[in-house]
């Protein structure tokens, strides 16, 4: 009876927790525990049909012996080398899988723990919501503007000698892991007014946009602010955030093993590369990325057709500094001769050796020094094209 007790109680916990991961995404290490208990479980019953004792007990004995060593991997992965997870992991023990980003918003705003808009990628937050930036590396506390965005809110209007420039991208652009006076397109208004033109610069960036929100963002709120220019700024992990757009909501079936299992990460990591190489073989490009570079050009486009300039810009992350290869959005953009700012060869050139000071350890976001980098390199290069002033 009690035996019968346990399992039904360990059942439950296991159906709850799977529950969660199902509708919000939502994972701890007690869920990778409960994973290998049913694994486990699951296969004794199957062991059941070894009608051989000895036998039988020489498979049960390995399995759990295989399952421990596992177990031990998965904790040694999650808690001491920590390479394999993402940043809420690192920071708080639970896995948020990006592709439920949205229902874990709305259970938030519905528990009131946020006042948060549901879908801010396109929309912008609340108007004047108050949200912190928080890492290992820092606590920054943020409020947005009246439409929703961070930094000062410029009126509709320009005058006349002004020169007007609309910023678009994700964490780096919004400014994450930095105060309201260093973000980049605070420190990029600052530079461009430093060489005596008169500039405002609109802060369009949304944490964890990608190119695709930030198109729409720029229709939905920004373009009746009538820019001169649209800077993007993009760098490689829009291309997971694209594929993870398209299917937000619903998670692949792999998301599922991903957010429960550091070993199948490690797999899928070494898939990943042999999928690359394969295609680095066959010089073909992956169709997420074709997309996706279509899409920016297809936005150019629409600009010029309205007199507006627009500035492509590639900001590398972190580990990418070191390595000094081009990944494949840059590939693409070289591949197909569009013009853009790459950071990566600016920062490596500028920092390689000292790269912490504008890098945040832990986080993997700029610093102030970084974002003040940032734009004195796009400010430079903004004066070097010499776009003209338009009113």
């Amino acid at each position: 009876m009690i035996k019968k007790y346990y399992i039904i109680t360990f059942l439950t916990i296991t159906f709850i927790h799977f529950l969660i991961l199902y509708l919000f995404g939502i994972s701890y290490f007690i869920t990778t525990l409960l994973f290998y208990w049913l694994i486990y479980r699951l296969l004794k019953i199957t062991a059941n049909i070894i009608t051989d004792i000895e036998f039988k007990k020489t498979v049960l004995f390995n399995i759990k012996v295989i399952l421990i060593i596992c177990l031990s991997i998965e904790f040694a992965c999650t808690f001491i080398f920590k390479a394999l997870n993402n940043s809420s992991e690192n920071e708080n023990g639970i896995y948020f899988s990006v592709y439920m980003r949205k229902n874990q918003l709305n259970m938030l705003k519905e528990l009131n723990i946020i006042n948060n808009e549901k879908t801010p990628w396109e929309n912008g937050y609340v108007p004047y919501y108050t949200h912190y930036h928080s890492s290992k590396d820092f606590n920054f506390k943020v409020q947005y503007n009246s439409i929703g965005l961070r930094g000062e809110v410029k009126k509709k209007k320009k005058d006349s000698n002004e020169y007007r420039i609309v910023v678009l991208g994700d964490s780096f652009v919004e400014g994450f892991g930095t105060s309201n006076d260093s973000t980049f397109p605070k420190l990029l208004e600052k530079k461009m007014n430093s060489l005596s033109l008169k500039t405002s610069v609109i802060n369009g960036g949304i944490c964890g946009s990608n190119p695709l929100y930030e198109i729409n963002l720029y229709h939905n709120k920004l373009e009746e602010y009538n820019p001169n220019l649209v800077i993007m700024v993009i760098n490689n992990s829009d291309i997971s955030d694209y594929k993870i757009s398209k299917n937000m909501g619903k998670m692949p079936i792999k998301e599922y093993l991903y957010a429960i299992s550091h070993i199948y990460r490690v797999i899928d990591a070494l898939l990943y590369l042999d999928r690359q190489t394969k295609l680095k073989k066959r010089n073909k490009i992956p169709e997420d990325v074709n997309n996706l570079i279509q899409s920016i050009l297809k936005f150019k486009q629409e600009l010029q057709k309205k007199n507006k300039q627009f500035l492509l810009v590639y900001i590398p992350l972190q580990q990418e500094i070191k390595s000094k290869k081009n990944n494949q959005i840059q590939i693409e953009l070289l591949k197909n001769d569009i013009e853009f700012i790459d950071l990566q060869l600016e920062y490596s050139r500028a920092f390689l050796n000292d790269i912490n000071k504008y890098y945040w350890k832990n986080d993997g976001h700029h610093t102030s020094l970084g974002y003040n980098m940032m734009a004195e390199k796009v400010g430079q290069k903004i004066k070097e094209i010499n776009y003209v002033r338009c009113n």
